[in-house]
């Protein structure tokens, strides 16, 4: 499989649509979104009509929480009904050959707001916790607005300028960096390699 991955979009809408320009000009084969769609809300229609186009895995994130459990008819007042269906859509985590999908870090349970808003000063500090707490042979995160790939042993040296092949014999835990940021990849799960693009 080709998966297009998508990590912290904060309603950029140019940025999202060149990242999913990029990616299906790539011929992925599925979407997935690792939350953050919503930043103050003021574009967020125009943001989720984009994604809602897309087959999307897709979970939630610290900025997304809010719109997609019980949520407050004061909330639901404020958005379209096609806003609210997309955010309900979202999931806490999502499995998918062999790997784990979750915005915040894998130890952490994104069910809970205090872990959703949880920052550790270097991820590697948790990584080691993220391959104890689940099996799958990759966890992939968004959350940290940077690209960096972690393997049991420590981090791998990579600065998401290049693609990477994932060790097939290592397990690894990949943050993605933010489509806000001008950044997207494509994982292929067969060949276990990553490839970064960046907006110019």
């Amino acid at each position: 499989m080709r998966l297009g991955l998508l990590a912290d979009i904060h309603e950029h809408v140019e940025q999202l649509e060149w990242a999913i320009a990029t990616l299906r000009a790539q011929d992925v084969d599925r979407f997935v979104m690792l939350g953050d769609v919503y930043e103050m809300g003021g574009r967020i229609e125009e943001t989720v009509a984009l994604l809602s186009k897309l087959d999307t895995l897709g979970v939630w994130g610290n900025h997304d929480f809010g719109l997609c459990r019980d949520v407050c008819e004061s909330v639901r007042a404020r958005y379209s009904s096609e806003v609210l269906a997309y955010f309900a859509s979202l999931a806490p985590y999502v499995e998918y050959e062999d790997c784990r999908f979750q915005h915040i870090e894998h130890h952490l349970d994104p069910t809970i707001l205090e872990d959703l808003w949880s920052f550790e000063e270097h991820l590697g500090v948790d990584a080691a916790l993220g391959f104890a707490a689940h099996p799958h042979h990759r966890l992939f995160i968004g959350h940290f607005h940077r690209w960096e790939v972690h393997e049991p042993e420590g981090k791998v040296s990579w600065d998401g300028r290049s693609p990477i092949s994932l060790r097939p014999d290592r397990r690894a835990l990949v943050a993605v960096r933010a489509v806000c940021d001008g950044s997207c990849a494509l994982y292929e799960t067969e060949s276990a390699v990553l490839v970064p693009y960046a907006m110019t």
